[in-house]
C-alpha cells in the first residue's frame, strides 16, 4: 500500500525515547569528512527510537562519483544500510537543497514502501512541538512559495568543472569557508529568517512551535532562544567546522 509523501510532515503526538537530529554530512563531495562521524551516527541509529535527517546528507553538485546517476545509487544504498542497523528505529529524511534531486525523490519513495519506519519529507517536518526543516530559509527572507522555486532550480544537477574542486579546497586550506557564514549567517539574522518563513507557511502555526532544528548554515547553534523559540544547529563535518548529533526532544 502506498504511503503518501508531501512536502509538510506533521504529527501532533509527542514521541517518546531517544531523538537525534544531524544534517549537512555532504556524503561524496571532496570538502566532506563526514567519515569522521560514521560509527557515531550508525551508533545513535542502533540506540534511538527515531533519527531526523535534516537535508544535504549527500551533495549531488559537489559528487565526486562517476555521474550523477552512480551517486544516486549510492546514496539510496547507503539509506537501506542505515535502516538495516534497527528495524524499531524511525528514519525521518527532510530534504535539503544539495540533495533535493527528482531521481533519489524516486528510490525514497521505493524505500518508504520496504520499510515501514522510513518516511521522507520534501520541506519540512512538524513533531508536536520540535519543527524540522534543512535551514535553506535561511539565507534570505523567503516564503514557502520562493523556497520552492529555488528548490526546482537547485534539482538540476551539473556537475562543477574539476577545477572548481580544487579552488574550494584551496578556499578550505585558507579558512575561506568561514566568511559567507560570519557574514550571511549570523544566528540572529537567521532566526529572524527562519520565523519569516515559519509565520507565512499555509500549514505552519508559529504558536504550536517551541523548537526548531536544521542545518545549512554550517553554524552550530545549541538552544539559542529567540522569540520565544530554541534553536538549535548541528555544524557540519567541512573544513574543521564544528559539527554534532543533536539530542532532541520531542513533547
Amino acid at each position: 500500500m502506498e504511503r503518501p509523501v508531501g512536502s509538510f510532515g506533521h504529527e501532533t503526538a509527542a514521541s517518546h525515547g531517544r531523538c537525534v537530529f544531524v544534517s549537512d554530512l555532504h556524503h561524496f563531495a571532496r570538502r566532506s569528512q563526514q567519515e569522521r562521524f560514521e560509527e557515531q551516527l550508525r551508533e545513535a541509529v542502533r540506540c534511538s527510537d527515531r533519527v531526523v535527517l535534516g537535508g544535504d546528507i549527500f551533495d549531488f553538485k559537489w559528487s565526486t562519483l562517476a555521474d550523477h546517476r552512480r551517486t544516486v545509487e549510492a546514496a539510496a544504498e547507503w539509506l537501506e544500510a542505515l535502516t538495516e542497523l534497527n528495524a524499531g528505529c524511525r528514519i525521518d529524511y527532510v530534504l535539503g537543497n544539495h540533495d533535493f534531486d527528482p531521481l533519489l525523490m524516486r528510490r525514497l519513495d521505493e524505500l518508504t514502501l520496504r520499510r515501514d519506519r522510513f518516511r521522507w519529507h520534501k520541506y519540512v517536518l512538524q513533531v508536536a512541538s520540535s519543527l524540522f526543516l534543512h535551514g535553506d530559509v535561511a539565507d534570505r527572507r523567503t516564503t514557502h512559495q520562493g523556497l520552492e522555486s529555488r528548490r526546482e532550480r537547485w534539482s538540476v544537477h551539473r556537475p562543477p568543472h574539476p577545477l572548481r574542486h580544487d579552488l574550494y579546497d584551496l578556499a578550505l586550506k585558507f579558512q575561506l569557508h568561514k566568511v559567507p557564514s560570519a557574514l550571511v549567517h549570523r544566528p540572529r539574522s537567521v532566526m529572524r529568517r527562519l520565523l519569516y518563513y515559519v509565520d507565512r507557511h499555509p500549514e505552519l502555526d508559529r504558536a504550536s512551535i517551541r523548537r526548531i532544528y536544521f542545518g545549512h548554515t554550517h553554524v552550530p547553534i545549541d538552544g539559542l532562544r529567540f522569540d520565544g523559540i530554541d534553536f538549535y544547529n548541528p555544524g557540519a563535518p567541512i573544513g574543521g567546522l564544528p559539527f554534532r548529533l543533536i539530542d532532541v526532544r520531542l513533547d
